[in-house]
């Protein structure tokens, strides 16, 4: 299925409705467009087009990295970090972030991370790092501003949503020239175009951030508190 641009979302919109851009502006067509692509994706988190990952060099004694430093060369940050995966240990276990300052608050000791924690859209490693290793970090990423890249520019998923994201924004076009009943038709098209996709492209597992008995999840969350190590800070 191809694709719509930027632009010729504009012109689908101008071209329905028999106007021109002087009577429904590039700002204020855009403005219903951002509507409609935030609308279609923020329906859900677990999108799988939104799974990511990420290579993350660490350096020594620094264990805080922040999600904007975590990027790639398309741009991406993650917007929620699920797991940490280092070659040779295998995955890192998170852990509450009161608990890991805690126990390493008064140590200075320097070693290969074992834990992770995340504060204030920040990774911490536990402990600080003794020399550099490359992690891989898994999560759902942030979603890019196509907009603000031009006309030619696609929405920032994939080609199926792009009819929706476009009738979106024709729905609201016919808002502003009065006309309810087609605004409600076109949304509710949407809907359930949201529906449909929904069944193909949201996950129905997610990151599991704490992997413990070499991957089998059986015990994994009873094991977590009976050695004493937290995943959520109000445990």
């Amino acid at each position: 299925m191809a694709g719509m641009t930027l632009g010729q979302i504009d012109s689908y919109v101008r071209n329905t409705l028999e106007l021109d851009a002087t009577e429904i502006s590039d700002e204020l067509l855009h403005q219903w467009v951002q509507e409609g692509y935030d609308h279609v994706i923020e329906d859900a988190v677990t999108w799988r087009f939104l799974d990511h990952e990420w290579s993350l060099a660490t350096s020594p004694s620094s264990n805080v990295h922040t999600f904007a430093s975590i990027t790639d060369g398309d741009g991406y940050t993650p917007f929620e970090v699920g797991s940490l995966y280092e070659a040779e240990q295998g995955n890192l276990e998170r852990v509450a972030h009161d608990w890991a300052r805690a126990v390493y608050r008064s140590t200075t000791q320097l070693g290969r991370p074992i834990y992770w924690s995340q504060w204030n859209d920040s990774l911490h490693l536990w402990q600080r790092p003794d020399q550099a290793y490359t992690l891989t970090v898994g999560g759902y990423r942030n979603k890019l501003d196509w907009i603000a890249v031009g006309a030619g520019s696609q929405p920032d998923c994939p080609t199926e949503f792009h009819p929706l994201i476009a009738r979106w924004a024709l729905g609201l076009a016919y808002a502003q020239q009065d006309q309810p009943d087609m605004t409600v038709l076109h949304h509710n098209a949407v809907e359930n175009g949201v529906r449909q996709m929904r069944r193909k492209w949201v996950k129905n597992d997610s990151h599991q951030p704490l992997v413990l008995n070499e991957g089998h999840p059986t015990q994994g969350r009873y094991m977590a508190t009976a050695l004493g190590r937290p995943l959520f800070d109000f445990e």
